[in-house]
């Protein structure tokens, strides 16, 4: 949407001069001749308590900030904001302001502000962001485009309407900024002289040119124009039909205005800076508040004194600050030791100078109590680009407060590596104190060298070094050998072992240097040489004959830097000289034939190798071993014959061979039967060789895999030694290639035998079954046994048989049975059945 609208005008003090000297000529408030006719406005000096002109002044008239709450407007305090506390505002107030306002028909709107204005850059009061400023603003809202004309205490203005844009229309605001001791003649002015209320009843409140709360009639307008008046035409110049806002009328107007300034009473405020407020306090003592404040001009006739704000109170009575140097004063008060880690919010300090300024107020600043920061080393070394930075704290408490280097937001006392330092930095302390410091840039010395290297050959492969340090600011230690860099260590360590690369019967030059970024320091040097590595002896752990002519040897290899073995076999029921058998390196085994039978030989096993930078043959050998070789084999029975079931047609069979020198073994298979009333198990008459082949496996064998097997079929098994054609003694074992049965149809059988039950079954037709154990359990004469008993065996031989007398019983007592079949000889049971009782007749 179109609209013509007066840009916003904001003069700054920069532009002050140039505003000024384009306004200065404005004479007439007519149209024509610029539209203003405001007057300037000189001001006071700074007011020591808020930092803002003490008083603004035009048209004879002197105002000073408006803070009744009565009669002025302004934002309220800013809870926990100490400098809001102080001045007694939040971030707005006012020497003056003129509001008048015209409401008509259709949307027709307008609205007059004059002030001037305090307030602050960063909205909520803070020391140092203090704004002052005029203002003129206007907003007008019509119903239609055209013309329009307003006439105001300060001028006349005029705007054309294009296009109505409802709210947007007319917005024009004009600040201009000022600053205190401003002479009349140099300034320039949006609004003045002030406008105040004038004689017509009620009259203005003692010492104030208005109250903001009630709309009134005023006077003080240079123009003689002590209304709003806004009158509007038609693009064309017209009249609009219907007047301006559709009442007719051609215009409307408003003489009420809502009018706040306090009257300067001429008192001025007594000059007073805090320089310092900060606290000292340890675990071991109590706390202590120290004050300084500069009083320019005053140190002769004003009293300083400091409070703490607020309760508790922990200062144990109001201090009076005493001179010290010129202008300055210092204060230092005890603080209550009831809590000596809790610290004043802040602290009140007032300046009383009724002497040196007549009828001056009082002036009490409120200031944070903060631990004193001090920065102790502030340096960036230029060839390691490390900006070292400490500080401390008055608050020297256990788990005292953090120290921030601002600039880095790390923690002081941790070097940071930059490229490029701050020009200064700034250490913030969680207990809310700060300091500030020059960075010192700082080139870094050569460190010291080292000094009293001394080595040891700890080991062959293995030099342990150790020296003192002899400089502060090593960034480590370099250790070379033989020129070379064989490590680097920390700042501060002085050992170092080097176990790399090291060998034995060797001489090496050790050298020790301290660097930093500014490079490496003098060397200290030692020489060290390395003894012969040990040849650890060979252990034998077996000598054993394999026939009449052939044993062999093994042994153990206890070292890993042999260059072989030699083997030294000497006759000894004979004299003979040794035969030596050389073998290379990590053999642990050797086999001998064409040995004599009958005949005992002495066997030693010798490590050997040439040490490094050696000539001389370094050995080590292992105690001897003597074996005689047998005239034959000997063949016993194997032992711990076993079965394990891998399948329903296969097994396997293990033993321990007890024999010596046998050429295999011989493994023979024949059925087996159970006899089904005596329950006894018998080999079958005819055995047939499973092992192959020749019928035999091989010498020294300890199992062997049976497959091919019937399911469900007894069998009978021997194996036995074998020499040649020589069969040794057999063990013999029986095995069923299934699983014996659960026993079905228990129960038991009506009997005229006082004191017995007889319990029955099924009887089994299963080949394997050789008999049955019957378990008998009683608990008392009606509770029926579970599995976990107590039971008593009761061995029932065959398979036949299908019940039992059990005789001797409790006559009326409950008796609980179950029941399995059996096989010891092939050390099988199955399930036992489900558990059934009957009463003891």
């Amino acid at each position: 949407m179109k609209r013509t609208l007066l840009a916003l005008l904001a003069v700054t003090a920069l532009d002050m001069f140039a505003a000024q000297a384009a306004m200065a000529q404005a004479a007439s408030c007519a149209l024509a001749n610029g539209g203003n006719g405001a007057s300037p406005i000189s001001t006071g000096p700074t007011n020591t308590l808020n930092g803002f002109s003490t008083f603004v002044a035009s048209g004879g008239t002197a105002l000073e900030l408006c803070t009744d709450p009565a009669f002025c407007f302004f934002d309220p305090v800013v809870e926990g904001n100490l400098f809001s506390e102080q001045i007694g505002t939040g971030g707005e107030s006012f020497w003056y302001s003129a509001d008048a306002f015209i409401v008509g028909n259709n949307g027709l709107t307008v609205n007059y502000i004059t002030a001037a204005e305090a307030a602050f850059a960063t909205e909520e009061p803070v020391p140092g962001g203090q704004f002052s400023f005029t203002r003129l603003r206007i907003r007008i809202d019509v119903p239609q485009p055209g013309i329009y004309t307003l006439v105001h205490p300060y001028g006349e203005k005029q705007w054309t309407v294009d296009v109505v844009d409802v709210g947007n229309e007319i917005n024009e605001t004009l600040d201009i900024s000022f600053t205190p001791n401003l002479a009349q003649s140099s300034s320039f002015n949006a609004v003045g002289p002030f406008l105040q209320w004038d004689a017509t009843a009620p009259a203005a409140p003692a010492g104030f040119i208005g109250d903001f709360n009630v709309g009134h009639t005023v006077t003080g307008s240079p123009c003689n124009t002590n209304f709003i008046r806004l009158s509007g035409t038609n693009l064309d110049g017209t009249p609009i039909a219907g007047g301006i806002d559709g009442s007719g009328a051609d215009a409307l107007e408003s003489t009420e205005f809502f009018v706040q300034g306090k009257i300067f009473t001429g008192l001025f405020r007594a000059p007073l800076a805090v320089q310092r407020a900060t606290f000292n306090r340890s675990d071991a003592a109590d706390a202590q508040l120290e004050v300084f404040a500069t009083v320019p001009g005053g140190i002769a006739t004003t009293a300083v004194s400091v409070a703490e704000t607020g309760t508790p109170v922990r200062l144990l009575a109001p201090a009076a600050l005493a001179g010290n140097v010129v202008d300055g004063f210092f204060a230092s008060a005890a603080l209550s030791t009831a809590n000596p880690a809790a610290m004043p919010n802040s602290v009140a300090v007032t300046a009383a100078d009724t002497a040196a300024v007549a009828g001056a107020l009082p002036t009490t600043l409120l200031v944070k109590a903060v631990d004193n920061v001090v920065i102790t080393q502030a340096d960036y070394d230029v060839a390691a680009k490390v900006l070292t930075v400490n500080a401390t704290s008055s608050d020297t408490r256990a788990g005292g407060p953090l120290l921030t280097v601002y600039e880095t937001q790390s923690p002081v006392g941790i070097a940071q590596t930059t490229n490029a330092p701050p020009f200064q930095v700034t250490v913030v302390s969680a207990s809310g104190g700060t300091a500030t410091a020059t960075v010192n840039v700082v080139a870094t010395p050569l460190p010291l060298a080292p000094t009293a290297l001394s080595g040891t050959a700890s080991a062959f492969n293995s030099v342990s070094l150790s020296w003192t340090d002899g400089s502060t600011n090593e960034a480590g230690f370099r250790i070379k050998r033989n020129g070379v860099v064989v490590g680097t260590v920390g700042p501060n360590v002085t050992t170092f072992v080097n176990n790399t690369g090291v060998i034995e019967n060797t001489a090496y030059n050790y050298e020790v240097v301290a660097y930093n970024a500014a490079g490496e320091s003098e060397a200290a040097a030692v020489s060290v040489s390395t003894p012969v590595a040990p040849l650890n002896a060979p252990a034998v752990t077996s000598l054993i004959a394999l026939s009449n002519s052939s044993v062999r040897i093994n042994w153990a290899d206890n070292s890993n830097n042999e260059a072989g073995f030699r083997v030294v076999r000497t006759r000894t029921d004979v004299a003979s000289a040794p035969v030596t058998t050389q073998l290379a390196a990590g053999v642990i085994t050797l086999t001998q034939t064409g040995l004599v039978a009958g005949a005992t030989y002495s066997y030693q096993v010798v490590a050997f190798r040439t040490p490094a930078n050696s000539t001389t043959e370094q050995t080590s050998a292992s105690a001897e071993s003597t074996i005689a070789v047998p005239l034959g084999a000997t063949l016993n029975a194997p032992s711990g014959l076993a079965t394990t079931r891998l399948s329903g047609t296969s097994v396997r069979l293990l033993w321990a061979d007890q024999s010596s020198l046998e050429t295999g073994y011989r493994v023979q298979r024949s059925t087996a039967t159970v006899n089904a009333t005596t329950g006894v198990t018998t080999a079958g008459a005819t055995f047939a060789t499973t092992t192959s082949p020749n019928g035999n496996i091989a010498a020294n064998a300890t199992l062997y895999n049976n497959t091919g097997l019937a399911q469900n079929t007894m069998y009978t098994y021997r194996v036995n030694a074998v020499d040649g054609t020589t069969q040794g003694p057999t063990a013999q074992i029986f095995y069923y290639s299934g699983t014996l049965p659960t026993v079905s149809g228990t129960g038991t059988n009506a009997t005229t035998v006082v004191g017995r039950v007889v319990p029955r079954w099924t009887r089994s037709t299963n080949v394997a079954v050789a008999g049955y154990t019957l378990q008998r359990c009683t608990l008392n004469n009606t509770t029926v046994c579970t599995a976990a008993g107590p039971w008593t065996d009761i061995n029932i031989a065959g398979r036949n048989t299908n019940l039992y007398n059990d005789d001797g019983l409790v006559t009326g007592r409950r008796y609980s049975y179950r029941i399995r079949t059996v096989n010891a000889a092939i050390n099988q049971a199955g399930n036992y059945s489900a558990i059934f009782s009957a009463l003891a007749r």
